[in-house]
């Protein structure tokens, strides 16, 4: 479901100003409906977590791009994780072994 801007700012409880900051420094990439903006649930939760950032963490704004990226990174390398999970476990039982063997060694060094 799209969000106009005033429906965003009232999901959000963050102001104009804020809300156009995060649009300006790209931290949301709202959907441009002819020369309104529309937020899904993405930039919906994107917001939050920047006015979090912002206001409970005081992350200044120069540091907002760098935590967002590796927020991002963070949930890039989750996705390929249970990928990887995911084929481990239609792996042979005997091969699912080796692997976690070579994971266990590497986790837990001597």
């Amino acid at each position: 479901m799209r969000r106009t801007v005033e429906e965003a700012l009232a999901a959000v409880e963050i102001s104009q100003r804020d809300l156009e900051l995060c649009v300006k420094e790209n931290w949301v990439l709202p959907e441009r409906e002819g020369e309104h903006l529309a937020f899904d649930e993405i930039d919906l939760a994107r917001l939050r977590l920047i006015a979090e950032l912002r206001r409970d963490l005081a992350v200044n704004d120069e540091a907002v791009p760098l935590v967002l990226h590796l927020i991002d990174q963070l949930h890039l390398l989750n996705n390929c994780l249970d990928a990887v999970g995911e084929a481990l476990q239609r792996l042979p039982e005997e091969h699912r072994r080796d692997v976690e063997r070579v994971i266990g060694r590497m986790l837990h060094p001597e």
